[in-house]
C-alpha cells in the first residue's frame, strides 16, 4: 500500500469512529432509532467492529427488538469471546425474548469466569423478574442489598409490588432513602421510582427534599410541575414549571407543562403561548405540537387545529387522538367519508379505540339506513360491553333507538340522562352534542 493510501485509509478509521461515538451519544440522549441508523453505516465501512453489533444490540433491546437484539450481541459475543459486557447483554436480551434458561446458562458461566462481578448477579435477577420468578429474584436482590449494591433497591421494589406486598415495598424504598437522604440526585431517583410504583405522596416528598437539598435541581422541579397538576393542584404545579424554565430557560419540555395547566384551566391564549415557546425551542417535540393543535380545536379555529394535526401525523402517526381529532372535526364539517376515514386510521393504531367505534356508530345513524343503522348498533353494544358505564356510547345508543323507532323517545330519554350522569372532561363536550341533537327528536 502506497503512503498516499495508508493515510486514506487512516482518515476513514478516524471519520467511522466518530460515527461511532455520534451513535453511542444518540442511544444515550434516548434516541435508539437514530442510533441504529448510524451504526448500521459504521459496518457497512467496517463490519468486523465488534464494538458497533454491541451497542446495536442494546439500541434494539432498547425498542423490545429482542430478535434483532440476539442477532447484534450473538455477533459481538462471536467476534470477541471476552468482551463479558457483550455476553451480559446477550442475556438480558434473551431475557426479554421470553427465553429464561438460555439467559440463566449465560449468567451463570459469567458468575464462575467473574464471581466478584456484582452487575452479572443483578441482571440474573432482573431475568427472573422479566420471566416472574419475583421469589427466587428477591433472594439474590437481598444478597447483593446486604453487599451494599444500591441498585438493587429499586428491583427489589418492583419484585414485591408484583406480589401485591406494597408494605415491604415501602419499606425498601424508606431504606433506601435513610442511605441517601443527602444526596440530592439519588433523592429525585427515589421520587422517580415512586412515582413508577403510584405511590404519589412519597414521590412528592422525595422531589421536594431533591429540591431542598439542591435548587437547582431541574428534574426535581419539573417532576414536581408534573405531579401537582396530576394532583390538580395547579398554582403549584405553574410555580415549579416557571422553576425549571428559570433554571433552565431551554427546557421545552416544562414549556408543554404550563401550556397543559393553562389549557385545563381553559386560558386558551396563554397555554398556546407556551406551546409555541416548546415549539420554537424544540421543533420535533411532538407533544407540544399536538397541544397546539388542541388548543385551536377547543378555542373553535378548526382549520387551524387540522393543519397543525397533519403536521404531527407526519412526524409521528401513533400520536394518541390526532386521527380521532382529526375526524371530530371532519364530521363537524359533515365531510363525513374523511372522517370515516380518519376514524378508521385511529382504530388502525388503537384497535380498541372505544371513541372512534362511537364517532363511526353516530357517522352510520346519519346516514340512516336499515343496514347502517344496524352496523351503528353493533359497534355501540361492542363499546359498551367491555364498558357498561361508558356514557358516550349511552349518549349515541340513546340517539340510534330513537333514529330505529321514533316510538322509543321515553329509552332515548333515560338512556340520555344515564349519559349525562357518567359523563366526565373527555366526554362530556360529545354528550353535549348528542343531547342537543335529541332535543329536536324528542320533542
Amino acid at each position: 500500500m502506497s503512503s498516499k493510501s495508508k493515510k486514506n485509509s487512516k482518515q476513514i478509521n478516524q471519520e467511522v469512529q466518530k460515527m461511532f461515538q455520534a451513535g453511542c451519544e444518540l442511544l444515550k440522549a434516548g434516541q435508539p432509532v437514530q442510533a441504529i441508523h448510524i451504526f448500521n453505516q459504521v459496518i457497512l465501512h467496517e463490519p468486523q467492529y465488534q464494538a458497533v453489533y454491541n451497542n446495536l444490540g442494546l439500541a434494539c433491546l432498547h425498542l423490545k427488538q429482542y430478535k434483532e437484539a440476539i442477532q447484534h450481541l450473538e455477533e459481538a459475543v462471536k467476534l470477541n469471546k471476552l468482551d463479558y459486557g457483550a455476553q451480559n447483554n446477550l442475556g438480558l436480551a434473551y431475557a426479554s425474548s421470553g427465553d429464561l434458561q438460555k439467559a440463566l446458562n449465560i449468567f451463570e458461566d459469567l458468575v464462575k469466569k467473574d464471581p466478584n462481578n456484582l452487575e452479572v448477579f443483578f441482571n440474573k435477577a432482573v431475568a427472573l423478574i422479566e420471566n416472574k420468578k419475583f421469589d427466587e429474584a428477591i433472594l439474590i436482590l437481598m444478597d447483593l442489598i446486604n453487599q451494599k449494591y444500591e441498585k438493587a433497591y429499586f428491583k427489589l421494589v418492583d419484585c414485591f409490588v408484583s406480589l401485591n406486598k406494597r408494605e415491604e415495598a415501602m419499606k425498601y424504598l424508606q431504606q433506601y432513602y435513610q442511605i441517601n437522604s443527602g444526596d440530592s440526585q439519588k433523592t429525585y431517583l427515589l421520587g422517580e421510582k415512586a412515582i413508577d410504583i403510584q405511590e404519589v405522596d412519597y414521590a412528592v416528598e422525595c422531589f421536594e427534599k431533591a429540591v431542598q437539598l439542591d435548587p437547582k435541581h431541574q428534574n426535581a422541579c419539573l417532576f414536581l410541575g408534573m405531579t401537582y397538576y396530576n394532583k390538580k393542584m395547579y398554582e403549584k404545579s405553574i410555580h415549579y414549571y416557571l422553576k425549571t424554565s428559570e433554571i433552565n430557560p431551554k427546557n421545552f419540555t416544562c414549556l408543554n407543562g404550563l401550556g397543559i395547566v393553562y389549557l385545563e384551566q381553559k386560558e386558551y391564549e396563554k397555554a398556546l403561548q407556551y406551546f409555541e415557546q416548546s415549539c420554537k425551542l424544540e421543533p420535533r417535540f411532538v407533544p407540544a405540537l399536538f397541544h397546539k393543535g388542541y388548543t385551536y380545536l377547543k378555542m373553535g379555529k378548526d382549520d387551524e387545529a387540522l393543519k397543525i394535526f397533519n403536521q404531527v401525523i407526519l412526524m409521528d402517526k401513533n400520536y394518541p387522538d390526532v386521527f380521532f381529532l382529526k375526524a371530530q372535526i371532519c364530521q363537524k364539517q359533515n365531510k363525513l367519508n374523511l372522517a370515516l376515514d380518519n376514524y378508521n386510521f385511529d382504530l388502525k393504531f388503537n384497535n380498541d379505540s372505544a371513541q372512534s367505534k362511537l364517532g363511526i356508530a353516530r357517522i352510520y345513524i346519519i346516514q340512516n339506513t336499515e343496514a347502517s343503522l344496524k352496523q351503528a348498533g353493533e359497534l355501540i353494544e361492542s363499546v359498551l360491553q367491555k364498558n357498561k358505564n361508558n356514557g358516550l356510547a349511552l349518549a349515541t345508543k340513546a340517539l340510534l333507538v330513537v333514529k330505529q323507532d321514533s316510538n322509543n323517545k321515553e329509552q332515548s330519554k333515560e338512556l340520555l340522562n344515564q349519559a349525562i350522569e357518567l359523563k366526565d372532561k373527555d366526554t362530556e363536550e360529545y354528550i353535549e352534542i348528542i343531547a342537543k341533537e335529541l332535543e329536536q327528536l324528542l320533542i
